[in-house]
């Protein structure tokens, strides 16, 4: 026998629900794909990626057997790209140790990347198993339902585990979702419309009128901030260097320009003269003219990409620093995974000036 709750949450989501392009699919690859997509990025941007990605990396073996460089170009202007190399490194695994996708929720949860939300949805979704998924959207609901004053997971889990009692296999899939279309249309962060809302008079934070306070909010941080310079660097064939990032790390395995962070007392040339000649090996550089700065904000920090056109008439082929780069065709850019702030500052390129 259902609660009034779940009765009440289940009917508001088969007459609301989206409709979302992973939602009609019960194959576990492309739900599991779509939640990692949906972790930091919009639905409605994660909508077209998502449908492009699938169009090229259908099942898990495609994925498996795909160069990462295709991967990382796939998933270019996404950000967070850690998701799309764990992803890449979860199929291959999965493909090599269980010879598809991993059969238990235990060994999914064992492979490159997927934690406990990911594995739970998964489960959940597709597979009917009564796992809670704690994302945003469900947190604030289960917050303001229950008015939990608290950040700490298990009063969460406890309130959760009321909404997937008693389900049947087929059900549970349609109330995690219900849960977090509910935070995600109704139950939002600010101005919330409660008028409208399912659980309205089984919520006790509008009852007690702290909906605005729920869940509790932790203090940000300062967000700090960085001058960077880069180089739209050429050598005498007319080529332009594209430096390739470390695999692991911040915006791992995609190409940039060249260039680094401007050092207190520097100035913006001899910031990038230093970063070029440290990482590259480059010492002759000639005709720097400055082309414009972009801003772009990543998720804790920001930066000003300030853009030199310069050139070098050092031999192309000798490169002897500590990065890996590659000299190439103006027109073969597109061809790489490029960060979006490369890509913003490539766009002064284009503007007359």
């Amino acid at each position: 026998m259902l609660s009034a709750e779940q009765k009440a949450l289940l009917s508001w989501y088969r007459k609301n629900a989206r409709d979302l392009p992973w939602r009609r699919t019960s194959d576990p690859y492309a739900v599991w794909a779509s939640e990692v997509m949906l972790q930091q990025t919009r639905v409605e941007t994660a909508i077209d990626y998502y449908e492009r990605f699938l169009a090229r990396f259908p099942t898990i073996e495609s994925l498996a057997r795909a160069r990462l460089q295709r991967v990382l170009k796939m998933w270019e202007g996404l950000g967070y790209y850690a998701r799309a190399r764990n992803l890449h490194r979860a199929a291959r695994e999965s493909l090599n140790v269980y010879g598809g996708f991993a059969p238990t929720h235990e060994a999914f949860l064992g492979l490159p990347g997927v934690g406990p939300y990911t594995a739970a949805a998964v489960w959940a979704i597709v597979f009917g198993e009564r796992r809670l998924p704690l994302d945003g959207n469900i947190r604030r609901v289960l917050s303001r339902v229950a008015d939990l004053d608290t950040l700490k997971e298990e009063p969460y889990r406890n309130v959760g585990r009321g909404f997937l009692k008693g389900l049947r296999r087929a059900q549970v899939g349609r109330m995690v979702q219900a849960l977090m279309e509910l935070g995600a249309l109704v139950c939002t962060p600010r101005t919330p419309d409660c008028a409208v809302c399912p659980l309205r008079r089984f919520c006790r934070a509008l009852r007690s009128g702290t909906v605005d306070a729920r869940p509790p909010r932790k203090q940000k941080a300062r967000t700090p901030h960085y001058d960077v310079v880069i180089a739209y660097l050429r050598n005498p064939e007319g080529r332009v260097l594209l430096q390739r990032r470390a695999d692991k790390g911040f915006l791992g395995g995609l190409w940039e320009l060249p260039g680094g962070k401007v050092r207190r007392g520097e100035d913006r040339e001899t910031a990038l003269r230093r970063e070029i000649r440290e990482e590259l090996g480059i010492r002759r550089i000639a005709r720097v003219n400055y082309a414009g700065t972009v801003n772009h904000v990543y998720s804790h920090f920001s930066v000003s990409l300030h853009l030199f056109e310069a050139r070098t008439r050092q031999d192309p082929g000798h490169l002897d620093g500590p990065a890996e780069a590659r000299w190439i065709s103006p027109g073969w850019i597109g061809r790489y995974p490029v960060p979006r702030g490369t890509q913003k500052a490539l766009g002064l390129l284009r503007k007359p000036r």
